[in-house]
Parts: structure tokens; C-alpha cells; sequence
């Protein structure tokens, strides 16, 4: 059987994901102590990720907001000093952060900072001299048993492969799976993956160094297969394109093989990596429950 590679460090800071952040959360809290601890590496030649965020937000016509007046001129000097134009377009003062940060915006703070907003922050990112630490907040925490359980799967390990490596019952992975979806107001796993990059939750370059072959577009009929089967069953896929089940499945098959994929999963996560399958294309999911609960399965 094959098997993915083993999968690296989560970078959190490609350029889709990041634009892919702003578009449903279009607008930047960014607190002026983040910006100046990534000073050090602000240059002409290579911006750090937080700056680079809030250049595609500027570039994109999105409001930046910096938190923190009081060092608004100490981050202006200092980032003119090395070139970089002034990247926000307000400066919120005192409280005002407490009612602006909130959605829609993604917001940056430095890691002793998080603490001071509510759980969960849609979109918080926390950094470290501009390197982020994680990927952003989404609005329905997960457990982090979870949320690495997603990972798995969008870079291509089976459900079996995770059972084998974690040690927890396949039951458990697969209630934590079909859970969690429904608490995000998806189908199944697959929606939620796809969702998640869509949304920007998700970096699907993560599955791209997982792909084992050179990602090629597939035929557009084999790519229909590949979409539909995100957020419905085999058999009712069959029923609405009048074909067989078993041409169903191979008509996916050839599709995932062009995409270099391991599973339908993964090779759909390479589709948005490359942009063979257009973020509009992915089923729209159900709407979050208000409240936010977390899922009650845990690994313990």
C-alpha cells in the first residue's frame, strides 16, 4: 500500500492561504509590538509572513487596523528606516480593539497577547518575529486531536494508516471525524478539508509536498467526479450523472491518479493547491452553531 510521505511543519503562511483568509475575513487587526518584533526581518528582499499578510490585505484595497496608537510612530520610523511603506490605514486607541477585532478581521498579536481576547478569535494570528505560530483561529475550536486528525487526511493518510499510527480505535477516529464535520457545518471530513481551504483555514501546499507524482490537471468529466463525490454518497452521485457506481468510482480514480493524489481527499486538497478546482466549486456548509460548543469526543 502506498503511504504518504512523512508531513512537515505546517508553514501557515503561503500566499493563498493568506488571501484566501482575507477574502472571509476582509480586514487586518494587527498590534503594533508584532510588527516591530518582525523589524528584524524586514527588508526590500524578503518580508517576514505577518508583513507580508497585511501587504497583499494593502494591496487588496482591505482596511488595516493597528493596535497599539501610542507606537504608531515608533512602527512607522522604524519600517521607513528599512524601506517598507506604512502598511495600515487606522490606528486604534484604547478600548477600541475590544470592538473591532472581532469578526470580520483577522487579527495578529504577539504570543503573551492572546490571552487578552475572548475564545474563540475567528482569524487570530500569533506570532513570533513575524513567523506565525500556528494556523489561524477558526470560530468553531476543535480538540487538537482533531484538528491534527484533518491534517492527516488532507495529506493523504487513510483512515486505517492514522488508526495504525495514533493507537486509538478506529471507531473513536471515525466518531472525531463525523463529529467534528457536523459541528462545522459539513457533510463529512472531506467537506470540512475542503471548506478549510477554502476558508482559509487550511494550507493545502501541505498536501502539495505530500503529492507523489507531478500534479497535472485531469480531464474536466473525471474532475466532475472528483467534486461531487465531496458532499455526497457514491450512489447518488451515480443517479445524478445516470452512469454506474463502478464508473463513478474509476472516473474519481483517474482523476486522483492525474493529480499525484493518495486519496480523493488529498488529491482534491492539490486541486485548490494549484488552482485545477476554483474555490467556488466547493459545497457550500451549513451555518456554525451559535454557541461554538467543542466536540465532546476526546482522545482521553
Amino acid at each position: 500500500m502506498t503511504t504518504a510521505p512523512p508531513v512537515e511543519a505546517p508553514p501557515y503562511e503561503s500566499d493563498q492561504l493568506f488571501r484566501r483568509l482575507l477574502r472571509s475575513h476582509p480586514g487586518v487587526v494587527v498590534d503594533a509590538q508584532a510588527l516591530i518584533s518582525a523589524t528584524p526581518a524586514v527588508s526590500r528582499a524578503g518580508l517576514p509572513p505577518l508583513v507580508q499578510l497585511l501587504v497583499l490585505a494593502h494591496e487588496a484595497g482591505l482596511p488595516v487596523l493597528l493596535r497599539g496608537g501610542e507606537l504608531a510612530e515608533t512602527v512607522r520610523a522604524e519600517y521607513r528606516r528599512r524601506g517598507v511603506q506604512q502598511l495600515w490605514t487606522g490606528v486604534l486607541t484604547g478600548d477600541d480593539h475590544r470592538y473591532t477585532a472581532a469578526v470580520p478581521y483577522v487579527t495578529a498579536v504577539l504570543p503573551d497577547q492572546a490571552q487578552e481576547f475572548l475564545t474563540p478569535m475567528p482569524g487570530l494570528l500569533v506570532t513570533v518575529a513575524g513567523r506565525l505560530t500556528g494556523p489561524p483561529q477558526h470560530p468553531v475550536p476543535l480538540h487538537s486531536y482533531a484538528e491534527g486528525l484533518f491534517v492527516q487526511l488532507m495529506t493523504g493518510r487513510t483512515y486505517a494508516q492514522i488508526t495504525e499510527l495514533s493507537g486509538y480505535p478506529r471507531h473513536f477516529i471515525g466518531s472525531t471525524a463525523s463529529r467534528s464535520s457536523k459541528l462545522r457545518g459539513c457533510v463529512n471530513a472531506a467537506h470540512l478539508i475542503t471548506r478549510a481551504i477554502v476558508d482559509g483555514y487550511l494550507d493545502p501546499v501541505l498536501a502539495l509536498r505530500t503529492a507523489v507524482s507531478l500534479p497535472t490537471a485531469p480531464k474536466p468529466a473525471d474532475l466532475d467526479f472528483l467534486i461531487a463525490t465531496i458532499d455526497s454518497e457514491l450512489t447518488d452521485v451515480a443517479h445524478r450523472f445516470g452512469r454506474t457506481v463502478g464508473t463513478v468510482i474509476h472516473r474519481r480514480h483517474f482523476a486522483i491518479r492525474a493529480l499525484g493524489g493518495l486519496t480523493a481527499i488529498h488529491a482534491r486538497a492539490i486541486a485548490l493547491a494549484i488552482g485545477a478546482v476554483p474555490d467556488s466549486a466547493i459545497p457550500a456548509r451549513g451555518p456554525y452553531p451559535v454557541d461554538g460548543r467543542r466536540p465532546t469526543v476526546s482522545p482521553t
